[in-house]
Order: structure tokens, then C-alpha cells, then sequence
């Protein structure tokens, strides 16, 4: 019934189980469902129900795990992750999973920890590789990120997350031309991507490119402008550049003519993959 989709059905047969035998798998099977279905409370109190049973089964408690962390609870996420992994070791996924939810609660060094263990398992898992990359980039270690993302478009040469992402760590490195190469191919892959233009356009202003830079900034701000119900762009580039900065009556001030041009928020947004 499941596989069928007749969701309502298969609630039923797995609670007229349940009943029968109230079985850790059954418990599983049904706790599946309501997932399927968005309950997710039902959904953990069901694998919980299974775990009770089998406390060191790696499939319910990463099931839960998986749960726990849709929910947005993901320290409880960790934590069935964590007893997942010590249940079977060899669980690429639950060292993905649970650094995902490390990095989601900004524990980056732990989340390059488990993508590095699950790397070790599956070395060309391009998720792994974009995400620790993304996490290396948030430590500040731009130079890592970029061996990362370097692998990540060896093996996916149009993936545009390593492009955008290898971009900014090659402009927060000072290589502004490899940068605005890699954002340009960004662009190419995704001509509406606001976050490359503007990536884009910082560095064509640190190499003293001062129109490009300018052409760069005001589509992003189009863009924005154009995917906001308001019409206007959101707050979320700046203008605030060093280079605009020092240069006073160039960049900023022509652009902030336009209300949607008026600064907010540094550039250099990696994008979260």
C-alpha cells in the first residue's frame, strides 16, 4: 500500500499490526509513513517506540536521526546520528547527516570532522565535498575549501555551487582574477544567480575594473529587485567594498543614487549547498 501511495491505508495495516505485534519494524514502517506525510512528532514517537525495543539498531536511530533534524531539532539530530555511526561504523550517510547538523548549528570544525569520515568511505561523494568545503570556508580556511571544490568540479565540471563558492575563497585569498574566472562561470551556469554577480563584481572592483564592477552590482540589484514581492531589492549585498569605500565618489555613491542600492551586509556570501 505504501509504494502504492495510498498513505491512509498503509496507516491503517501498520497500526492493525502494531496491535498484532507491536513489532520494532512495524513501529519503523509506520513511523516511515508518517514522515512521508509531514507528522513528524507521530513520526518520532513511532521510531522511538522501535529503538525502545532495539536501542543499538543504526537504522532506526539514524531514521530518527533523520527526523529529529527536519524537525530543526538537531542536537537531538547528533545525538541518534552519533549512536547511529557508533552502531555501524561504516555508515557513510550518518557521518554526512550529522554534519550537516553540526554545521547547521555552526560547529564547523566537527562538521569537516564527519565529512571527512564519510569521505573516507565514499572519497567521490560530491555533497560531502562541496559541504566541506563550505565548512572549511567558514573556519577560514579558504585554502582547504578550495582543494575541496577543486574535487567537487573534477568530478561534476557544471556543478555551480563549487564554482560560486571556489570564487569567494580564491577573492578572500586575494586572487581576484581566478575568482572573477570561477564567479563567471557561475554566471554562465546560472545567468539570475544575484549572489555571483555581486561575488563578481567585488572582485572586478578589488582589480580596479571599475565598470565591469558597477555593470555587475546593478543586475544583481535588478535581480533582487525583481524576485522581491516588493519590487525592491533586499538588503542583502552591499555596496561597502574596500575599494568603494576608498574610492568615495565611485562604485558606492553612483549606485546608491537608486533607493534599492543603499548597503547593508558584506559581500562574499558562499552559497549554502
Amino acid at each position: 500500500h505504501e509504494k502504492l501511495g495510498a498513505n491512509d491505508k498503509a496507516l491503517e495495516d501498520f497500526t492493525r499490526a502494531i496491535a498484532l505485534d507491536p513489532s520494532p519494524s512495524s513501529y519503523n514502517s509506520r513511523a516511515l509513513v508518517w514522515d512521508k506525510l509531514g507528522f513528524l512528532d507521530k513520526a518520532v514517537a513511532d521510531f522511538s517506540a522501535a529503538i525502545a525495543q532495539e536501542p543499538d539498531n543504526s537504522v532506526y536511530l539514524h531514521h530518527r536521526g533523520y527526523c529529529h533534524r527536519n524537525r530543526g531539532d538537531y542536537a537531538a539530530a547528533i545525538e541518534d546520528y552519533t549512536r547511529a555511526i557508533t552502531a555501524a561504523p561504516g555508515n557513510a550517510t550518518a557521518y554526512n547527516n550529522r554534519g550537516y547538523a553540526r554545521r547547521k548549528l555552526g560547529h564547523f570544525q566537527g562538521a569537516v570532522e564527519d565529512y571527512s569520515a564519510s569521505l573516507k568511505l565514499q572519497s567521490r561523494n560530491v555533497k560531502s565535498l562541496n559541504n566541506r568545503g563550505y565548512s572549511y570556508a567558514k573556519l577560514g580556511n579558504f585554502a582547504a575549501a578550495i582543494e575541496d571544490y577543486t574535487a567537487v568540479l573534477e568530478i561534476d565540471p557544471a556543478n555551480n555551487h563549487a564554482y560560486h563558492n571556489r570564487g569567494i575563497s580564491y577573492d578572500k585569498l586575494g586572487r581576484h582574477s581566478e575568482a572573477v574566472d570561477d564567479l563567471s562561470q557561475a554566471v554562465r551556469l546560472d545567468p539570475s544567480n544575484a549572489n555571483a554577480l555581486f561575488n563578481r563584481g567585488s572582485a572586478l572592483d578589488s582589480l580596479g575594473e571599475f565598470d565591469r564592477a558597477i555593470a555587475d552590482y546593478t543586475r544583481a540589484l535588478e535581480l533582487e529587485a525583481a524576485a522581491s514581492p516588493q519590487g525592491t531589492a533586499s538588503p542583502a549585498h552591499s555596496l561597502n567594498t574596500p575599494t568603494a569605500r576608498q574610492r568615495g565618489g565611485g562604485i558606492a555613491t553612483r549606485l546608491s543614487a537608486s533607493p534599492a542600492a543603499r548597503p547593508a551586509a558584506e559581500s562574499g556570501k558562499f552559497s549554502n549547498p
